[in-house]
């Protein structure tokens, strides 16, 4: 490594081995957060650690999966939907991807109020 310093991404997991995806997929919450913003869960664990997650919002439960409805890729445990929502049902689909594997979306969906949130996975 130049000059000594260590070039690392978050979460990035090195191994020369893909990371096997998980039997089961975790739990996905979705809530309400200030301005009408959306944050995503799944935490790292042993299931997720070194897997990437593309997420994705639409606007009805079984939206398709693509490039215009995918809003972000990371390796951490979670994302923050940054769009400033308007009220109502939103959904969201998480896929997770060793790099050569994806699994199944994982789908929740979230109710973006004024005031009051409400929550549930699908």
């Amino acid at each position: 490594m130049p000059r000594g310093e260590v070039f690392a991404i978050a979460g990035r997991h090195r191994n020369i081995f893909p990371v096997r995806l998980p039997e089961k997929a975790p739990a996905i919450t979705a809530e309400q957060i200030a301005g009408g913003e959306v944050a995503i869960r799944w935490g790292l664990t042993t299931h997720t650690w070194g897997l990437s997650a593309d997420i994705y919002r639409g606007d009805q439960p079984d939206f398709a999966l693509g490039d215009e409805t995918r809003i972000a890729r990371t390796e951490l445990g979670g994302h923050v939907d940054r769009a400033a929502l308007p009220p109502g049902e939103h959904h969201y689909a998480v896929v997770f991807s060793n790099g050569h594997l994806r699994s199944e979306p994982v789908r929740v969906k979230v109710m973006v109020t004024a005031g009051e949130v409400s929550q549930r996975g699908l």
